[in-house]
């Protein structure tokens, strides 16, 4: 075995540098079904993907709609909070003139109205956090 090229222990199924070697790694890399099987290997792994996109999309997506509506339902409270404490000037100006009564009133229901959307936007929320 002198002369020859012997295997070395960590070239074990690695094909010989020789010519005959060569030629039959070559031969063996480019077999008629190779292209096939690695054709069929990134089609899964392309397929896997894809799964993993349709799963992970939908879900991203409820988490966006979800962090959305609490920030709707932030801002609504805001403005629910400026219709409250805005009506004071309106309760002394009720005090000295009784005909400002609307105005107390029309403020009064913008107050409940943007209170409502904004515990209502914050209860979608929640319900929306329990089904993922």
């Amino acid at each position: 075995m002198r002369g020859g090229a012997r295997p070395c222990r960590f070239s074990a199924g690695i094909p010989s540098r020789t010519p005959d070697g060569l030629a039959k790694a070559t031969q063996e890399r480019f077999r008629p079904g190779t292209a096939s099987i690695l054709r069929m290997k990134a089609s899964k792994a392309l397929s896997a993907g894809l799964d993993a996109i349709r799963k992970m999309v939908p879900r991203f997506l409820t988490i966006a709609r979800e962090l959305g509506l609490e920030i709707v339902g932030f801002v609504f409270l805001s403005f629910a909070l400026f219709f409250v404490f805005g009506p004071f000037g309106f309760i002394q100006a009720y005090r000295q003139l009784p005909e400002s009564m609307t105005r107390l009133v029309v403020a009064g229901g913008g107050a409940i109205m943007f209170a409502w959307f904004g515990i209502d936007s914050f209860r979608k929320a929640k319900k929306l956090s329990r089904t993922r």
